[in-house]
């Protein structure tokens, strides 16, 4: 009966109001027994709620300031080469970007290289870059910057360019027996 006696009526001493409502039995072995819920046989016993220790915790004054939300730079973006309209003849399918950027991207800022709509190369700044492997034809390149999160924040315009490769339809001349 000894430590759970008390604890017991100890946590029934720091009940809220609520909970006031003590019962209090004692079973066929003689064991006291205490409850929240009325038993056969049981006596409603009053707790003195006015007594109970109540601990209120001082609001936490903040330490720092709160954090600025950072603002990601106005970005000017443009392809430099190639020129809009321009034919690029290279039969290996290559053809070279130069990107203009100001200012210089946040660290979590990234560049996206478009191809005919589709992003084909991130990399982290401006400057000089190769597509290889393009197919001939027309086609429509674009960059962009984008935050962490995949938002753009800036878009070059598009620039169309033509592509002109040996084409793969056309197979080299067979050789001629000798006869």
């Amino acid at each position: 009966m000894g430590s759970r006696y008390i604890l017991l009526v100890a946590a029934l001493l720091l009940a809220p109001q609520g909970f006031a409502k003590v019962y209090r039995w004692v079973d066929s072995n003689g064991q006291v027994h205490y409850s929240d819920k009325p038993q056969d046989g049981a006596e409603e016993i009053a707790v003195d709620t006015s007594k109970a220790n109540t601990i209120e915790l001082a609001k936490p004054s903040p330490t720092t300031a709160p954090l600025q939300p950072v603002t990601a730079p106005e970005y000017r973006i443009s392809l430099s080469a190639p020129e809009q309209d321009a034919t690029v003849r290279d039969n290996n399918g290559q053809l070279n970007l130069n990107i203009a950027l100001q200012p210089d991207l946040l660290a979590d800022h990234r560049i996206e290289l478009l191809l005919n709509g589709e992003v084909v190369r991130t990399v982290g700044s401006g400057g000089s870059f190769a597509l290889d492997n393009i197919d001939r034809g027309e086609h429509v390149l674009q960059a962009r910057v984008i935050d962490e999160n995949g938002k753009v924040l800036a878009s070059s315009r598009k620039t169309t360019v033509y592509l002109h490769r040996h084409s793969r339809l056309i197979a080299p001349p067979k050789p001629q027996p000798r006869s």
